[in-house]
């Protein structure tokens, strides 16, 4: 047991580490997908807000390392100024909001999909596919997440502690005016035992983990019978490349959205647990909200390999960063030209041919 609880102390405290290698790999996936090339519909737009919001979530533990790390190298630290408290609950209450934010996103972005292909031949769904409606979607999700994320913000509120009292070695340092604050819970937190504390935890986790993973479920569904109906298709007839890509982009959703949906289906299950026994009550939970982290960090990760695999445009796109030409200007090169003749070789062809029979006419 005591292996066990080292193992689970050892991924905690270097949970920075794969949060470094994922924040390194979402900055590359970021500069491809921001790539004008790449920013021609809405489902791209879409991932660069789940890119933008997983680095964010990345960002965080990196600050806290760096921070640990910064205090350990001062002879004599200080505690933290009230302005930096301030600027503390605004990050991490940010975190809150992005974790969400993503969440939702990727919900968006499989449902967009399956819109678009369910009403492919109709004009006025063709608007979802535009990179604009992409946008639209970020913001709006950003702001109603928000919402809910001032709830995160007020949980706590900042207290007086007194002045700071030196520490050993350092009494030579003048800290007259200077005072320490300490967070504690707040009075809407506390009120009846609770039970506003208690609704928001509740409310957080159906709207953040419950109620996505059972909507990307049934999303999951509809993009299987559309690859199903598509390879269906390839047997009955012979199918151009743009077909092909994108069916590849629509398995490219698919398997996004099963990784995010086994994520959240973990998530949702450590959840109901801590429902039933309460939060930080049994060790198993905490092992596995330590392990669930370290799945988020290489899930996010994860994504730029499989836009490589399974995305043309984004294997382009990076072949134009790089100044290579893409395969779809390669292919055209090497295709023989279609292009009608001239009209003065059409005239020197057709002197040169014999009348043509009303029978022939009517055959051509």
């Amino acid at each position: 047991m005591f292996e066990f609880s080292y193992f689970f102390s050892f991924l905690s405290d270097h949970e920075y580490t794969v949060c470094f290698f994922s924040f390194i790999i979402n900055i590359v996936h970021l500069l491809i997908l921001t790539r004008k090339y790449m920013r021609t519909a809405s489902i791209y737009v879409l991932l660069i807000g789940v890119c933008i919001a997983e680095l964010y979530l990345m960002f965080l533990p990196l600050k806290q390392k760096l921070e640990e790390f910064l205090e350990s190298r001062m002879k004599c630290p200080l505690p933290s100024s009230i302005f930096q408290i301030y600027i503390s609950r605004i990050v991490f209450s940010t975190g809150d909001n992005m974790s969400r934010l993503s969440i939702w996103l990727c919900v968006l972005f499989a449902l967009v999909r399956v819109i678009v292909l369910q009403k492919i031949n109709d004009n006025r769904f063709q608007i979802l596919s535009a990179p604009g409606f992409g946008w639209i979607l970020i913001f709006f999700s950003f702001i109603l997440s928000g919402i809910m994320s001032i709830s995160h913000y007020y949980k706590d509120h900042i207290e007086e502690v007194g002045l700071c009292i030196p520490q050993p070695g350092c009494e030579s340092l003048s800290v007259s005016q200077i005072y320490q604050y300490h967070l504690v819970i707040s009075e809407l937190y506390t009120f009846g035992n609770g039970i506003f504390a208690k609704l928001f935890f509740l409310s957080n986790g159906i709207f953040t983990l419950i109620l996505p993973c059972s909507v990307i479920l049934i999303i999951i569904v509809f993009l299987i019978k559309e690859i199903i109906k598509s390879k269906k298709k390839h047997i009955e007839r012979t199918v151009n490349p743009h077909h092909m890509r994108n069916e590849k982009t629509t398995i490219l959703v698919t398997i996004l959205s099963i990784v995010e949906f086994s994520f959240l289906l973990s998530s949702g299950l450590i959840f109901i647990v801590e429902i039933v026994f309460g939060r930080n009550t049994l060790e198993i939970i905490n092992y596995a909200n330590i392990s669930l982290r370290w799945i988020f960090a290489l899930k996010s990760s994860t994504r730029c390999f499989l836009c490589v695999l399974f995305s043309c445009r984004y294997r382009n796109a990076i072949r134009r960063m790089f100044g290579f030409k893409d395969a779809i200007a390669v292919m055209n090169q090497h295709k023989p030209s279609m292009a009608p003749p001239s009209p003065s070789l059409q005239r020197s062809a057709s002197s040169n041919m014999p009348p043509s029979s009303p029978k022939m006419e009517s055959s051509l």
